[in-house]
């Protein structure tokens, strides 16, 4: 049996996401920004700025059977003491969600990291036209060119289920795992990982006090520090290695000239393998170290499946907020430089290296408004799209060699 991924808003609403997209390809779309001048009502054809009161009674009264889309962080969020950039509290939007689908209005929250895209596919600086009006008809025309734009159904209350903090619970585990592991090189302290893959270690090591055999052997000699997530990662990794599929060595492996496995990325494979087995414990010197005890959803009494894991433990969701180490590890540390390098292959450039005054190299990445505004925005979406799909190779990988481990 797969595990329960969903969470409560993804079952609570009665009209599907198919029919708001055929309302959508109808021309039956209105889009939403909140903002200083109050709530923008873009149509297609006209925008109507209203109050933050009386926005939604026009939208009612005028809009019966469309498709509604506005920012989650405006729609979606119900208003608290620390922030004043919701205008209703979670009575009135509960309410609300409620009454829109008695008036037949299929009502859909776009991410908030997507405002500067939507702006600059239509053209619009994302800085300097920044504003409600020009966000609505941005998302409008967005949402009505893009069949695979990610978006929210409204929530059927804003406690947060048991799904959710199960995954909120095991992330924060991950992060205190990977923490420590990262803290300490990724095993590069580990004497028994040494004295058996030295090469490999110095290899792998990012850290400069630590990055060559020598001073990994300096290093031990002053500070130890047992990880058996990592030992099970090196004493298995030519097996996973030749398991994976092209496009994912390149993504995760790391080889010489004439072709021989040399190294790999540690922080992502260990990313992604944390998500499966070891959790920090201490020893009978009391000493802290990184078990490899496998890592159960307590819920279900077995592994996460790749749908829980990519949601709640990578965050591979255009909604996320405080993504983790595992997901910083992934999305920031592997898969902006792997998706640079292959745009670089096939002539597009997303990420240029300059030198400061001090001679320090530094290297920059393009935002994606400005990739979208080069044109290559289905090349940036089609390589993001290959970097999760090698995760997810690996993570499957994995998780089949632990459940006959554990066999």
């Amino acid at each position: 049996m797969k595990n329960n991924i969903n969470t409560i808003e993804e079952e609570a609403r009665k009209i599907s996401s198919a029919e708001f997209r055929r309302r959508v390809e109808e021309g039956k779309l209105v889009s939403l920004d909140y903002g200083k001048a109050g709530v923008a009502v873009h149509d297609g054809k006209q925008t109507t700025l209203k109050n933050a009161s009386e926005a939604f009674d026009f939208v009612k009264e005028n809009y019966k059977g469309w498709a509604l889309v506005g920012e989650n962080s405006h729609f979606g969020v119900p208003r608290t003491n620390k922030s004043l950039a919701q205008p209703w509290k979670s009575e009135y939007l509960l309410k609300l969600y409620n009454e829109l689908e008695e008036k037949d209005i299929v009502f859909r929250f776009a991410p908030q990291q997507s405002t500067p895209t939507t702006l600059a596919y239509s053209n619009f600086d994302p800085i300097l036209d920044k504003g409600e009006v020009n966000d609505s008809i941005a998302l409008h025309k967005y949402v009505t060119d893009h069949r695979k734009f990610c978006l929210k159904k409204p929530p059927a209350c804003f406690e947060e289920d048991s799904v959710r903090k199960e995954g909120y619970s095991m992330k924060d585990a991950m992060n205190t795992s990977l923490n420590a592991s990262k803290t300490n090189a990724y095993g590069a302290r580990d004497p028994e990982l040494v004295e058996k893959h030295l090469d490999r270690l110095s290899r792998n090591s990012l850290d400069p006090t630590i990055n060559t055999s020598k001073k990994i052997l300096g290093s031990i000699k002053k500070n130890t520090f047992i990880d058996l997530t990592a030992r099970w990662i090196y004493d298995n990794i030519d097996e996973i290695e030749s398991k994976l599929s092209e496009t994912s060595r390149s993504a995760f492996m790391q080889y010489s000239a004439k072709g021989s496995l040399v190294g790999f990325k540690m922080p992502q494979v260990y990313a992604v393998v944390n998500s499966l087995m070891g959790k920090p414990d201490i020893d009978e010197n009391n000493q802290l170290y990184i078990n490899d005890q496998l890592r159960m959803r307590e819920s279900q009494n077995e592994l996460p499946y790749w749908n829980f894991a990519k949601k709640h433990l990578f965050c591979y969701t255009p909604h996320h907020q405080k993504g983790g180490v595992a997901a910083s590890n992934l999305k920031y540390h592997g898969q902006r430089h792997w998706v640079a390098s292959k745009a670089k292959e096939q002539g597009a450039v997303f990420k240029t290296e300059e030198i400061s005054a001090k001679g320090r190299k530094t290297t920059k990445f393009k935002p994606k408004f400005k990739i979208l505004q080069e044109g290559n925005g289905e090349l940036f979406s089609s390589l993001r799209g290959d970097y999760v799909k090698s995760v997810q190779e690996l993570f499957n990988i994995v998780r089949k060699m632990l459940v006959s481990e554990k066999i």
